[in-house]
């Protein structure tokens, strides 16, 4: 969790959703908020594989899982549109890197937490 985090989620999906897509679509045309809001939605939409496989795994969940993937989604996307502003506002990728890194320590911490307590 001490490198997969940091590395293999936040630094790629930062750099992916944050910085190098919302760039991409405003050399294409985009403005910035299109550019906010469609790299967030692809971010929700990358979110897809890994809440399904979560709901699959555990058939004990009283949701049908259905219900887990579009959660997830509508979750993630309206994150990526809090990070895709926070990386507008603050001109840097660190602040959303941060943010990013944070809650998903958090989340790990909880299922931690309550998985062993």
């Amino acid at each position: 969790a001490l490198v997969a985090i940091p590395l293999g989620t936040v630094l790629v999906e930062e750099v992916a959703f944050r910085s190098a897509l919302p760039a991409l679509l405003g050399r294409a045309g985009a403005g910035t908020r299109t550019a906010i809001v469609s790299s967030a939605t692809l971010f929700g939409l990358w979110h897809v594989a890994p809440s399904l496989t979560t709901a699959l795994e555990d058939p004990s969940r009283d949701l049908p899982v259905w219900v887990v993937v579009a959660g997830t989604v509508v979750f993630t996307t309206a994150a990526g549109v809090g990070l895709g502003w926070l990386r507008h506002r603050s001109g840097s990728l660190l602040p959303p890197m941060l943010v990013h890194l944070a809650t998903n320590s958090l989340g790990v911490v909880l299922l931690w937490t309550l998985t062993l307590g």
